[in-house]
């Protein structure tokens, strides 16, 4: 009987450790991994190459090297003065074409209908 009991026990004991063994393996794997990094320093750069659609200049800089800047902060502003020149001349064109255009859906005055008239008559007085 006493051996069945120290049987048991050894039995109970080594169940006891496996359980332990698995529970911590299992805490171990299965905690949330942080992947967050945190580094501090500098980044160094002393040039970087900036392409734009057009050849207009800087006109001003509102950050300068060493400063501290952030996603979406404004580094430089161009000039758009021949943007805006090209802009106003497009749009005097435009009112133009429409100044025709309405002319042409308004159809002639009855001053142009009688003065075409009358060149129509001359021409043919004159033939």
């Amino acid at each position: 009987m006493i051996s069945k009991l120290k049987q048991y026990k050894k039995q109970f004991l080594i169940l006891i450790f496996f359980i332990a063994i698995v529970t911590g393996a299992g805490i171990y794997f299965l905690r949330p991994v942080n992947t967050t990094l945190t580094l501090y320093g500098n980044v160094d750069v002393r040039e970087v190459s900036l392409s734009f659609n057009s050849s207009e200049r800087i006109s001003q800089m509102n950050a300068e090297e060493g400063d501290i800047i952030h996603k979406g902060d404004v580094l430089a502003v161009l000039n758009t003065v021949p943007l805006e020149l090209s802009i106003a001349r497009c749009k005097t064109q435009l009112a133009q074409q429409q100044a025709v255009v309405d002319k042409m859906h308004n159809g002639s005055r009855p001053e142009e209908i009688q003065e075409t008239e009358a060149a129509v008559q001359s021409a043919e007085a004159a033939a």
